[in-house]
């Protein structure tokens, strides 16, 4: 039942993000040649690897899952799990004054994130083939697709390949407005990677969590975000049990970023 599920959200997501699409028949080219770029209606272009990271455009940029479009003025954002950069990409268009940070582990997908940025002439966003956590290097397992890498072994890895990685406190040495996490299971080693003063240089956390990869995810990084002072709020994905997204903040001033 579950996976019949699954089945007709994915049709549903793609017909609703091919109304966005300025040509929509370039998903029937993707479909039969594997290649194809894809323009939205906002003028962001894409190159994707498969048409699952068109359901995650559609997430990041169409449902604003991210609540990006809550955001006023910043000036700086750090995107963790950059992917193909949809969500910096979204970001450093609509804050042109904005500088993102974008840190992406996986060699094959950083090439596509590095053209894609090119695709949409960006130069505010600053690119980092690195991981981010407790360790300098991890193992990361990937599928066949070399896409969804994560540090935690899953079912259908075919590869397993070391990452360089950092802690997250290095890279904290001015305010940031708001640091995005989503890393297949990773999310709790990131947040521990940070000290308690770097903790009070963030305003806000937008963080998917994974269940299904590391139990309790939710609930380790609810305490995590508690202890340094953060209120949140969490939203379950009712397509994906187990997963979902927290938000975290700093003041009762913010909470309006989570509604």
């Amino acid at each position: 039942m579950a996976f019949l599920i699954k089945i007709f959200y994915s049709i549903f997501a793609l017909t609703k993000i091919a109304f966005y699409l300025e040509n929509p028949f370039v998903l029937l080219k993707f479909l039969f040649k594997k290649d194809g770029l894809f323009c939205l209606k906002n003028k962001m272009r894409f190159k994707i690897f498969q048409l699952m990271d068109l359901i995650v455009i559609k997430d990041t940029i169409i449902n604003d899952e991210y609540k990006i479009n809550k955001l006023k003025n910043p000036k700086i954002i750090i995107d963790l799990g950059a992917g193909i950069g949809d969500f910096a990409i979204f970001c450093a268009k609509k804050f042109p004054q904005v500088k993102v940070f974008a840190f992406e582990p996986n060699k094959k997908v950083f090439l596509l994130l590095k053209e894609n940025l090119s695709l949409n002439r960006l130069k505010n966003v600053r690119v980092k083939n690195l991981a981010i956590g407790l360790k300098k290097q991890y193992n990361f397992y990937l599928n066949r697709y070399h896409v969804q890498g994560s540090i935690i072994k899953k079912k259908d890895v075919t590869e397993k390949i070391k990452i360089r990685a950092r802690k997250l406190s290095e890279y904290i040495r001015f305010p940031i407005d708001l640091v995005k996490i989503d890393c297949e299971g990773a999310e709790v080693e990131i947040l521990k990677s940070l000290t308690p003063k770097s903790f009070k240089k963030i305003k806000r956390f937008a963080i998917e969590y994974h269940n299904n990869l590391l139990v309790n995810s939710d609930k380790k990084i609810i305490a995590i975000l508690i202890k340094n002072g953060f209120r949140y709020k969490q939203i379950k994905d009712r397509i994906n049990p187990g997963t979902g997204y927290i938000y975290g903040f700093t003041s009762p001033t913010l909470k309006a970023y989570t509604k």
